[in-house]
């Protein structure tokens, strides 16, 4: 097994690894290594072809794939090694990866970053009855499948949940050409921003159905159309309203999950509020050196983002 010694190692190459791995090395580590398991660096932010990026930060309006092409150029410039489609399987004192091209590696590290970000809520996760046919996805897969394979999901799409990413997607399907016959939103208010209601939606003629939900899904091999029906304070649908909305693709734009697969192996206390980990104002004192694993018997928590400072 091949084994690789670094002093920081960050576990993601999002915006947060990214920008992690940089200040590592601004602020003394010698070998700093970005691991992450695309085979890009930069996170969501590659299939975020829409500009709004960067105005903050750079004074300039990016699309997201620029915007990441920024940070890697300033994290590659300033010395931080890059290791990519490689899945870490484990991390405590070290962290176990696979790699497509050179297999099972260890990284030995003195601190690291997790920065494994989260995942989308899919069907499963909100219990949406009805049959399980093909044209179901993610609005973050769809966005993925799009932009970055050039796929076409659907020509009729109904999407569940109005955050950024759904609305934004509703744009996309649009400008693709399929028709959005709604954005359908539990909750009696917008989701995501105003300005992506705006832009993403009263501009394309996209009907935003507020208090409503999907109460089933219509279909065999693929969908053929799902019903929508109001919900009352209690967020129970009133049977009374029931409308079926004739498509061949539904959207999930229901929420995300931290990705706490590792950060639970390394025995990282976990949040039961924020389902994250336990953080607080101390994760920005010097780091001390990995710890073994937290047992529940320690009151102990394992910091999950450290800043490097040279001893």
């Amino acid at each position: 097994m091949k084994v690789l010694s670094y002093d920081v190692a960050v576990i993601g190459g999002g915006p947060a690894g990214l920008a992690a791995a940089q200040t590592a090395k601004e602020n003394g580590a010698q070998r700093v290594i970005i691991v992450e398991r695309d085979t890009a660096l930069g996170g969501i932010l590659q299939q975020c072809i829409h500009p709004g990026f960067g105005l903050t930060y750079f004074k300039e309006e990016l699309t997201g794939p620029e915007y990441a092409a920024r940070f890697e150029e300033k994290a590659l410039a300033a010395g931080v090694d890059k290791l990519l489609d490689a899945m870490v399987l484990e991390v405590g004192k070290s962290a176990l990866l696979c790699s497509t091209t050179e297999g099972l590696v260890r990284v030995e590290y003195k601190s690291a970053v997790l920065a494994m970000g989260c995942r989308e809520r899919t069907r499963g996760n909100i219990r949406i009855p009805g049959t399980r046919p093909a044209g179901i996805f993610t609005a973050g897969a769809a966005q993925r499948l799009i932009n970055r394979q050039n796929l076409m999901v659907g020509k009729q799409v109904v999407i569940l949940g109005s955050g950024d990413i759904g609305m934004i997607m509703a744009r996309r399907l649009t400008l693709e050409g399929a028709q959005v016959k709604a954005v359908v939103e539990i909750m009696p208010y917008l989701a995501g921003l105003t300005r992506n209601r705006v832009q993403c939606l009263d501009d394309f003629g996209i009907p935003l159905l507020l208090s409503h939900t999907v109460t089933r899904i219509v279909g065999k091999e693929r969908v053929e159309g799902v019903y929508v029906a109001a919900v009352d304070e209690n967020k129970r649908p009133i049977s009374e309203t029931e409308e079926f909305f004739p498509c061949d693709t539904l959207l999930l734009s229901v929420g995300l999950l931290p990705e706490n697969e590792l950060s639970k192996g390394a025995g990282v206390k976990m949040c039961p509020v924020t389902n994250g980990p336990v953080v607080n104002q101390l994760s920005r004192l010097p780091f001390r050196r990995f710890s073994p694993p937290v047992t529940s018997s320690t009151s102990t928590t394992l910091p999950t983002t450290f800043r490097w400072r040279a001893p």
